[in-house]
């Protein structure tokens, strides 16, 4: 390496010299090289023009070889490379496993002036426009339009405790994370936390706080939740400092709203979970949330709901969704995730900065594919509209009907599937309305029940009597306050007609549900077996499918066995 680098200037006829010690392109530091500068410019900007980064930036001692640094920086990118096995391949490479400048070049490479490269890199690269901008997409659009937006958490993308502390604030993380003071503000003053209704998707423990501290007591941030349009490109992203709470998703949404006011965008928002979500906001009367947003469930993810959520939640099944299938994020995060192992042991504005320029180079890509991306949905969009409308034309060929016949046949068998899934609450409904007096009916009978037993005292010890009188006592007591509430004057008796008559209604109940229940598992289990028929052995998608037909199967088979064991006839048992 030349060990003299001279600055030549025609305006200026000053110059001063100095030595420096410089990191070449392959990581070999060599001292006491000779640089001249000129004194019309900062040292700086000389030793930039001679291809080299200063350590420093007002008298530097020390300058490491832009080519070097840019290595460091696209592999860290496009293969996640950390420092440390970065200076490691270099010393490999160049047969310097016992030197003493190893250390010292990781310590130098992890400084913050090799990050102030970063961001220098990153500002006069091809992409700085995509750290600017809110809504990046060049396809969606930007009013007068349908808006497709995708929520998703990535709880991979943590942050430690003791990862230290930042001494400025981050410099390109501002264009793609949205401010966490006022997240943060937010979250804490909004109560999500709700009782689980009959119809909600159990799977779900979002506002589950207790759970979360528990879990996440070393962790800063226990992951990051993002928005991104259907052209896969991220919106925006914010860190999280809990589980999945329904308190993010509704400052996103709050966000988006912002965005759109004014625009006349129709925004259409997929989340994993916009049954749990929209309930939540029912409850809450956000009727500024409900009115201007169409919720629906990603493809994949709403055979893991309930049946009811797959068809009325499920886009390809909505209105103006299209072929959206929800799963933007899950490819973003796909990439992001390789970025965890180092950003989890950055300090916060670095680790902000570092996901900040991959988000840049991941929209920067997509932006570079979009055209045949755009192409091969619409080709695809074609040969799905084509194939469909075959399928649905045999399926109806032998009723013979024309056109017009057919549409209102798909209409119908449309409108009597969400009539079969509007019956389990109309069921449950009814039943709940006589939930009261079956209720009586039950602990009276336990009661009869109960007194028999004491007729025979002598056969039980003193411990057994004792218990024994304090449930009939204490059976007494509720059922004299449900006659009150029922208005029953005088107790039924085991002969008396209405109790017979509760009897029997309650059997017809138990047996109505049951079958209810069996219907629903057997469709489901026919719908999921017709899913799993389209996709290969060892896919994703079917390996999802067939977890999920397997769980129908197993509660079905549970199901008809208790419906056996009620003491039906053998021409009702099935």
């Amino acid at each position: 390496m030349t060990k003299t680098f001279k600055r030549t200037c025609d305006t200026c006829h000053q110059s001063h010299s100095r030595g420096l010690t410089l990191i070449d392109e392959k990581g070999r530091v060599h001292q006491g090289c000779t640089v001249t500068m000129c004194a019309c410019e900062p040292e700086s900007a000389s030793l930039l023009r001679f291809g080299f980064w200063p350590l420093s930036p007002k008298s530097p001692v020390i300058a490491v070889s832009t080519q070097l640094l840019d290595w460091l920086h696209y592999l860290t990118l496009e293969a996640q490379v950390s420092v440390q096995n970065f200076v490691d391949t270099l010393m490999s490479k160049e047969g310097l496993f016992f030197s003493q400048n190893l250390t010292e070049l990781r310590r130098l490479m992890r400084g913050e002036s090799v990050s102030e490269y970063r961001v220098f890199k990153t500002t006069i690269s091809q992409f700085p426009d995509q750290l600017e901008s809110s809504i990046q997409c060049p396809a969606c659009p930007k009013k007068n339009g349908e808006l497709f937006v995708s929520l998703d958490a990535n709880f991979g993308l943590v942050h430690k405790q003791n990862s230290g502390h930042s001494c400025e604030a981050p410099q390109l993380a501002p264009a793609v994370f949205l401010s966490q003071a006022d997240v943060d503000a937010f979250v804490n003053g909004y109560d999500d936390t709700s009782k689980k209704g009959h119809g909600e998707c159990s799977s779900f423990q979002a506002g589950d706080i207790i759970r979360s501290k528990n879990k996440t007591a070393k962790l800063t941030y226990t992951g990051v939740f993002a928005a991104a349009c259907r052209h896969e490109i991220p919106v925006k992203m914010f860190n999280l400092c809990h589980g999945e709470r329904l308190a993010y998703a509704v400052h996103m949404l709050n966000y988006l709203l912002d965005y759109c006011a004014g625009k006349e965008l129709n925004l259409h928002v997929l989340y994993d979970i916009s049954c749990v979500l929209q309930r939540h906001l029912q409850k809450r009367n956000n009727t500024r949330v409900l009115e201007a947003i169409q919720f629906a469930i990603p493809v994949f993810h709403s055979y893991g709901h309930k049946e009811d959520c797959q068809v009325c939640l499920n886009p390809r099944r909505l209105k103006g969704f299209g072929l959206v299938d929800g799963e933007q994020l899950e490819r973003l995060w796909s990439y992001l995730r390789l970025f965890a192992k180092t950003t989890k042991e950055m300090t916060p504005s670095h680790r902000l900065d570092m996901l900040a320029m991959a988000v840049g180079l991941y929209s920067h890509k997509k932006q570079l594919g979009m055209d045949k991306y755009l192409v091969d949905k619409l080709n695809r969009a074609v040969l799905v509209f084509q194939s469909s409308g075959e399928k649905v034309d045999a399926l109806l060929e032998e009723f013979h009907l024309d056109d017009t016949q057919k549409r209102e046949m798909l209409d119908l068998w449309k409108k009597e599937e969400r009539q079969m899934l509007a019956e389990k609450k109309t069921v449950r409904h009814l039943l709940d309305k006589h939930d009261i007096k079956e209720t009586y009916v039950r602990k009276l009978r336990t009661y009869y029940f109960l007194r028999e037993q004491m007729t025979d005292l002598n056969s039980l010890g003193d411990v057994e009597q004792e218990k024994l009188s304090e449930q009939v006592s204490g059976l007494n007591e509720d059922l004299c306050a449900m006659e009150v509430r029922l208005k029953i004057s005088q107790r039924w008796q085991p002969g008396h007609i209405e109790y017979q008559t509760a009897l029997l209604n309650q059997e017809e109940a138990k047996k109505l549900e049951m079958l209810h229940k069996i219907r629903l598992l057997a469709v489901e289990r026919d719908f999921l077996v017709g899913v799993r028929s389209k996709y290969s052995e060892g896919q994703s998608v079917a390996n999802r499918v067939t977890v999920a037909l397997r769980r129908v199967s197993s509660a079905l088979t549970k199901k008809v066995a208790v419906f056996n064991s009620l003491g039906f006839s053998s021409t009702e048992a099935l």
